[in-house]
């Protein structure tokens, strides 16, 4: 809005001074009747001066009323500018609330998320300390073991080197064995071929037996008396030759029973035959004496 001091207004302004200098002149003259004109020229003279004064301070009040005028249109087109940019930065902040609280909402949300996930992070933390406490004690325990273990795996160790020592020996007993079975073998046949011939000769002596007691019936009387039966003194009767147990060949036809011994389980083949070995229908053989 432009600031301008309009002519009739001016006019209207500068009559009434007029018009107060000529009422005061008027009043100077009636009181003063003396020199009045030229107190009326210095007057007029006066009021020219004025009126010169007053055209040229109304030039100046143009010049600034021009002057607020251009500082007014500008005030007005930076107040529209700074109204727009309000409006622009209103807009962007309530777009940016807008924002805010829909990123608020969604952080209040994570947040809840959050407090529960870290409740079941806390339980998740309890649980794995107690674990690892009840681990820690298992870990003890296991030191434990592993040591006992160790100790014992020594001891395996002790044993395995033993055992190992017993299993060169026991393949050594086994070589001896293997021996002595093909000998029991070559022997077994031996004897086989002797029970063969013992076989033969028994049924030969049979024959001969049973010759014999036809030829004694042959021969003797009918009737014999009675003292006459068994009249041989006990002193004349045949005796059987005594046997011995066959220690050798027992120990050599089964080999637990030698192992059994020489671990000291037994103190002899015999001793497992009459204890055992009978009773399990195992093989005896014996010698005479």
């Amino acid at each position: 809005m432009a600031l301008t001091l309009p002519d009739s207004s001016f006019r209207s302004i500068m009559e009434q001074w007029v018009e107060a200098s000529r009422l005061r002149l008027a009043g100077d003259q009636y009181s003063s009747p003396v020199g009045s004109a030229d107190v009326l020229v210095e007057e007029l003279n006066r009021l020219q001066d004025d009126l010169r004064a007053a055209t040229a301070e109304r030039g100046n009040l143009q010049a600034a009323v021009a002057r607020l005028d251009l500082s007014l249109a500008a005030a007005q087109a930076d107040l529209a500018e700074q109204h727009h940019r309000h409006d622009a930065a209103l807009s962007r902040v309530a777009t940016e609330v807008e924002t805010a609280k829909t990123t608020a909402a969604m952080m209040t949300t994570e947040v809840e998320a959050a407090k529960t996930a870290a409740a079941r992070m806390a339980a998740e933390v309890e649980a794995a300390t107690t674990a690892a406490a009840r681990m820690a004690t298992e870990v003890e325990a296991a030191k434990t073991a592993a040591a006992r273990m160790a100790t014992e795996v020594e001891a395996a160790n002790t044993a395995a080197a033993r055992m190992a020592a017993e299993v060169e020996a026991a393949k050594a007993a086994a070589a001896m064995m293997a021996i002595e079975v093909e000998a029991a073998k070559a022997a077994a046949a031996v004897m086989a071929a002797e029970v063969e011939a013992a076989k033969t000769a028994a049924a030969m002596m049979a024959l001969e037996v049973d010759a014999a007691k036809a030829a004694a019936a042959a021969l003797a009387p009918a009737s014999p008396p009675p003292a006459a039966l068994n009249s041989t003194p006990p002193s004349d009767r045949p005796v059987a030759p005594p046997r011995r147990f066959d220690e050798q060949w027992y120990l050599a036809y089964y080999p637990d029973v030698r192992e059994a011994v020489r671990r000291g389980m037994f103190a002899s083949g015999e001793e497992h035959y009459e204890r055992h070995g009978r009773a399990e229908r195992r093989q005896a053989h014996y010698v005479q004496e």
